[in-house]
């Protein structure tokens, strides 16, 4: 487990998990029945409102799988940015788990999709995907 589970805001056999925040919506489903955890990172595990950090961690425990969740506007730069920050936060106990970044923003706008914010993100984790309003997915 990468944080302690009295963070954890869900049953660790749920089906669905979902991270919502401002009308933009991250769903997760847990069809394998694993062993998941879902953490609000931004207030609650780190409460310093001066860290950069994104809003959520969805762990599949069973799987190994870590997604950092940002919820964003349109400023889709800074969501890179708080990822990054908060993947660098938890490097060390996420060593052996496979890295997801996901952004649900309101709009993307391209030419931050290839900025620095974009390409330091990309060197950290490989799998970084965004979408806009909604992003539904299986872990």
């Amino acid at each position: 487990m990468i944080i302690d589970d009295h963070f954890t805001s869900i049953d660790p056999n749920a089906r669905v998990i979902v991270c919502e925040e401002n009308h933009m919506k991250y769903v997760a489903y847990n069809t394998k029945g694993a062993v998941v955890y879902k953490f609000k990172i931004d207030g609650e595990v780190i409460a310093n409102s001066a860290q950069k950090k994104c809003d959520y961690l969805v762990e599949n425990e069973t799987a190994k799988d870590a997604y950092f969740v940002e919820l964003k506007g349109a400023d889709i730069s800074t969501a890179f940015k708080q990822l990054l920050e908060t993947l660098c936060l938890f490097a060390t106990e996420t060593k052996g788990y496979s890295i997801h970044s996901r952004v649900v923003c309101s709009k993307v706008v391209t030419h931050n999709l290839y900025g620095t914010e974009y390409r330091s993100l990309k060197k950290k984790c490989r799998d970084v995907q965004f979408k806009t309003r909604k992003f539904e997915e299986e872990i």
